[in-house]
């Protein structure tokens, strides 16, 4: 079993919201395990458990969602 990860910007994603995205998520795919950590001045979402297409798909819902949640925390 392999991982897969996507690099998030820190100036357009929130950590609490890629948190949160992440914890929303989480309970679709019960085989899959997340990982956050910053690293410069991306945050890194890891994924495993899941191969190919569904890790890659699972981790643009994650990046999708957390850029919404972002958003709407800017907005207050």
């Amino acid at each position: 079993m392999s991982s897969s990860s996507i690099r998030l910007h820190v100036k357009l994603y929130r950590a609490r919201a890629i948190d949160a995205a992440i914890e929303e998520l989480a309970g679709a795919q019960p085989d899959a395990s997340f990982e956050r950590r910053r690293n410069g001045e991306h945050h890194v979402v890891t994924v495993s458990g899941l191969e190919g297409t569904a890790a890659a798909e699972l981790l643009a819902e994650v990046a999708d969602a957390a850029l919404v949640l972002t958003a709407e925390a800017d907005q207050r």
